[in-house]
């Protein structure tokens, strides 16, 4: 039996050439990786700068949730004009740089969350502040209230992403509770229950009411309760944050 093979002819290829062929590839494996690197070196500065932003706006904010949580505690009738004067010299136009600065923000892949409730809690401060400043005294008891109403949601936005903001942190303990933030915010091995803020609308077998439960709560210890009845003109949802800080 013949068997006919058919030879396969290999063109060689010329050292010249190929010295060539694999240049060409080094300089493009060299290129995909720098514009990589560059692309990394931009979307790191870029986050950087975005971090920095929202630190430097953390301390005005800061400052104006006491001072206003503490005018809430001196409003008067008879003061209402005094307060307004003393919230404009300490505020002043604050909120509009902070505002203004976001706008030219563009916030990294990893936080549009976080900037998505930090602007809206801006908001919402800017919002309690020209309520109350702008008002006459004739009107200050709504005043208060439509303000004190803004200022409320924003502690809740703020609340919600207080991991992501470590000047505004000390606002949600008390002074010597400072130093153990981290303890306190350490969830207990194998509690599954809910913790932290809840709110429960009202049902048929209860009216509606807000409950706070530490963020380190764990059921084998005993824990003291804390039951706060607000007046009739106040909301659980406002009276909550009163204790939140000593719970």
């Amino acid at each position: 039996m013949t068997m006919l093979q058919a030879q396969q002819t290999v063109t060689p290829v010329a050292p010249v050439a190929l010295a060539q062929r694999l240049l060409i590839l080094a300089v493009l494996t060299t290129l995909t990786i720098l514009t990589t690197l560059a692309l990394l070196t931009s979307l790191t500065c870029a986050s950087d700068t975005y971090r920095a932003a929202i630190t430097g706006q953390e301390k005005p904010v800061l400052e104006f949730l006491r001072t206003f949580e503490t005018l809430q505690e001196q409003l008067h009738p008879a003061k209402f004009v005094q307060l307004q004067s003393d919230l404009i010299k300490t505020v002043g136009n604050q909120f509009i740089q902070i505002r203004a600065e976001l706008h030219k923000l563009t916030p990294p892949p990893e936080l549009k969350d976080f900037d998505q409730t930090w602007r809206e809690a801006i908001s919402l401060l800017d919002t309690t502040y020209g309520i109350f400043v702008r008002s006459d005294r004739s009107s200050f008891i709504g005043a208060f209230m439509q303000s004190r109403a803004a200022f409320t949601r924003a502690r809740y936005h703020l609340y919600a992403i207080r991991k992501y903001t470590a000047t505004l942190q000390q606002y949600w303990v008390l002074p010597e509770a400072v130093a153990s933030l981290a303890a306190l915010e350490k969830r207990a091995v194998d509690q599954q229950r809910k913790v932290g803020i809840i709110h429960q609308p009202r049902s048929s077998n209860h009216g509606a009411y807000s409950l706070y439960v530490p963020e380190d709560y764990d059921p084998v210890r005993h824990w003291p309760l804390i039951i706060a009845l607000h007046g009739g003109s106040g909301m659980s949802v406002d009276y909550l944050l009163t204790w939140l800080r000593p719970a």
